[in-house]
């Protein structure tokens, strides 16, 4: 919001997405990743980019012709180098390198983007497939994967990557527990969308979650 001139969506009020044709982001996200860096001095970094939907709409991305798993791909590099300059390891949620149909709006399928996301109300837009961006990345980056309810199959599309189950609710919905946490799966995460307290985390099923997933 303070950078409307790195927007990957400039009309956007609220815009959530840089645009990585423009030096510019670059130079502000590694500044922010080096106070980071300097303050934690983590062993990881998740650089995010799940629900990536401003990707390749704006003049500057569109005047290069580029695909959306290249620009994609070209992106997460360039990150995952700086890292690696600072001896820090790189992680991702990786619905964007995933090809799930009906995915949500989410994946790295084509998508149809409607408004509030159902499909009856105005269509908005189309994001093209970033899924081959995946081979085009780096193996050693982690992958946090919140894409396990669509099906055991697509574990396979990831299985080159480290994977972190994300949004993990073992005792839910999570079926072949051990057939899936293979040989690439190195643990689970649960998530809270609420205040760090007993009472959000126990409405929100937090406890029970983190004792469950503990257990196995």
């Amino acid at each position: 919001i303070r950078h409307p001139e790195l927007a990957e969506r400039c009309e956007d009020p609220y815009p959530d997405t840089f645009c990585p044709s423009n030096p510019d982001s670059y130079k502000l996200l590694f500044d922010v990743l080096d106070e980071v860096i300097d303050v934690f001095n983590p062993e990881i970094i998740n650089i995010g980019h799940d629900e990536y939907y401003s990707i390749n709409v704006c003049d500057r991305c569109r005047k290069r012709i580029i695909s959306n798993s290249d620009l994609l791909a070209e992106d997460i590099n360039r990150i995952y180098d700086f890292l690696k300059s600072k001896d820090v390891k790189t992680m991702l949620w990786c619905d964007k390198l995933m090809n799930v149909e009906g995915g949500a709006g989410h994946g790295g399928a084509l998508t149809y983007v409607y408004f509030a996301w159902n499909p009856n109300d105005e269509l908005l837009g189309i994001i093209k497939p970033t899924w081959e961006a995946r081979n085009k990345i780096p193996e050693d980056i982690i992958c946090m994967n919140w894409y396990m309810s669509f099906g055991e199959e697509y574990d396979e599309e990831i299985r080159k990557f480290s994977v972190v189950f994300g949004n993990f609710w073992g005792q839910y919905d999570f079926r072949n527990f051990r057939k899936r946490m293979g040989n690439n799966t190195i643990g689970g995460m649960c998530s809270n969308w609420g205040a760090v307290d007993d009472v959000y985390f126990q409405r929100n099923n937090i406890y029970s979650a983190m004792a469950y997933n503990d257990v196995y």
